[in-house]
């Protein structure tokens, strides 16, 4: 538990600085951290919940569920001002009195004179009296199950002055004595320290088990050293900047110990240290802290990326990287391993997504040719790491778009002339942050090819019935560009106008285009004869027509007389 200190009046700018940041980044995706699946449904509105039992209200009265027979059984008790699960029965308080209950008997009377402190954890519970005659409180700490209590400050004989103390679920607890200075009591041991409950030696952060405070101890306003306070005793965890932040839960801790350092450590009720992975900023904040030691944390990754993760002790100091924190907050983990959160009269068991924001890109292809104009090839980028899903936007761009043109933002690349372009695909992480790849794209000049009479069929039969000819003309070796050809026939043994109609003429092949037709007319007389012949051929420069042979063909009329 963090507590405000006036000592650091800048912590708190630049908390207020980091939150805004968090906020914006967090309004702007609608993805959720966590996949939601019920396992638990109640008529009322919960309270507390552990494996078997599930603690809830509705109106004014209070309800235990079994989540194993699913059987509602109410709590035989009014007035009910507080009132938690132990392991084993359940506590509560009701005017001045505190009572316990199994489930099975009657509730039995606890204690009695109680003032404003009750508190639970674990199996313990704290609570205070006050003595009518010298007005200080007595601080008496509960073992539930085993029915007992203790008076720590008449056993100790460090009395409290104000009503105020804190513990932890192994048995720690913290107070505030009779000059109001923190004294922490553990296994019949009570120690004064040098907080004090003022405002100017306060502690910044408080449990059961542990206090933090950062005391000055360079001559620098933004250095402070960081004090652990446990059993009494002072220990230095690491030196801080005003703005590092730090948390405290049921003998927990998260701190981050030195500037230097870009990395932060949590520790267990036991001192066990786990040295967390990830690397972050200038600018760290533990947005939850478990009593298990749960840890939700986010900040700066880089100047430009902020990021949020979960980890716990079980991940022995990694974490997993969450898009945001909505759904999450506040969760409880079961004896499970599993997240669990409770919400109005339903408690949902929590998955996390794991966040891949995206820290690179390849393109499919290393280099793109192309032999013709219009020619298409599909591009993909390749998203680094392999599962990253999380960017802003992609585009794709053309150096040259007069060369080669690319669909923005599908990939899909056009040659149009001849050259060479460069094509990009930019990808957006954030407002700040982008990652691109590159290929050159090479269009080469097309081959216009040459034109030719089909070579098998340099001989070509029509009947002399048949009123016309068809002959075809073939480009090969190529396409490209526009190609021109002229034509004509020539008499053989077949007369001109008595048994065809000449014809000339120019034949335009437009880019990409590879076959024309020549439509000559063949005349039907009443002469018998035998059969005759007349010469169709090509002319142009030599870059346009093929071989000789190919360049000419003979048509045959056959007599129908």
């Amino acid at each position: 538990m963090k507590l405000a200190s006036p000592r650091i009046p800048r912590r708190l700018l630049f908390t207020l600085f980091f939150l805004l940041g968090i906020l914006g980044l967090a309004t702007s995706a609608n993805a959720q951290a966590v996949t939601k699946t019920p396992v638990a449904t109640v008529p009322g509105t919960i309270q507390e919940w552990d494996d078997t039992r599930i603690l809830y209200s509705n109106g004014s009265s209070w309800f235990i569920h079994d989540r194993s027979t699913l059987q509602e059984t109410s709590v035989p008790a009014a007035g009910i001002s507080k009132i938690h699960l132990f392991p084993g029965g359940l506590v509560y308080k009701a005017g001045n009195e505190l009572y316990t209950w199994d489930g099975q008997v009657e509730p039995q009377l606890f204690a009695v004179s109680l003032e404003q402190t009750f508190t639970v954890a674990g199996s313990y519970a704290v609570y205070t009296t006050k003595d009518a005659e010298n007005g200080q409180y007595h601080v008496w700490l509960a073992n539930l199950p085993a029915n007992s209590t203790k008076d720590i400050t008449a056993e100790t004989g460090i009395y409290s002055r104000v009503d105020y103390a804190i513990l932890t679920s192994n048995g720690h607890v913290t107070y505030r004595d009779e000059a109001d200075y923190y004294t922490q009591y553990y296994n019949g041991r009570s120690v004064r320290t040098n907080l004090h409950g003022g405002d100017r030696y306060s502690p910044n952060a408080i449990d059961g088990q542990r206090m933090l405070d950062m005391e000055r101890e360079h001559t620098s306003d933004i250095y402070w050293a960081m004090f652990a306070y446990e059993e009494g005793q002072a220990n230095k965890v690491g030196y801080m900047r005003e703005y590092f932040d730090f948390d405290l839960n049921n003998g927990w801790m998260a701190l981050r110990t030195d500037w230097d350092v870009r990395r932060f450590d949590l520790t267990s009720p036991t001192g066990v240290v786990i040295p967390i992975k990830q690397q972050m900023g200038s600018i760290v904040s533990f947005n939850y802290l478990s009593e298990n030691g749960d840890l939700v944390y986010s900040g700066n990754i880089d100047p430009f990326t902020d990021g949020y993760f979960y980890t716990n002790p079980k991940l022995n100091g990694d974490s997993i990287r969450l898009k945001d924190l909505n759904g999450l907050l506040p969760f409880k983990s079961g004896s499970d391993g599993k997240l669990y959160r409770a919400e109005g009269s339903t408690i949902y068991e929590l998955s996390l997504i794991e966040f891949h924001p995206v820290s690179g890109v390849t393109i499919d292809k290393d280099k793109l040719e192309f032999h013709s104009l219009n020619e298409t090839a599909q591009l993909k980028a390749i998203l680094q790491p392999v599962e990253a899903t999380e960017y802003e936007s992609m585009g794709w761009y053309s150096s040259n778009p007069a060369v080669a043109e690319v669909e923005e933002w599908s990939g899909k690349v056009t040659a149009i002339a001849p050259g060479t372009a460069t094509i990009t695909v930019v990808v957006w992480r954030n407002y700040y942050k982008y990652y691109e790849a590159s290929i050159v794209v090479t269009v080469h000049e097309a081959p216009q090819g040459k034109l030719q009479f089909d070579p098998q069929s340099q001989v070509k039969w029509v009947n002399e019935n048949a009123g016309t000819v068809t002959v075809e003309v073939y480009r090969v070796g190529g396409s490209g560009g526009k190609l021109m050809v002229n034509y004509s026939t020539a008499a053989d043994t077949a007369a001109k106008q008595s048994d065809f109609i000449p014809a000339s003429g120019t034949l335009t092949f437009a880019n990409g285009e590879t076959k024309k037709t020549i439509l000559i007319q063949v005349v039907d007389d009443a002469v018998k004869e035998t059969t005759e012949s007349f010469l169709l051929k090509l002319d142009g420069p030599v870059e346009v027509l093929n071989t000789v042979e190919n360049n000419r063909t003979y048509i045959m009329i056959r007599d129908n007389d």
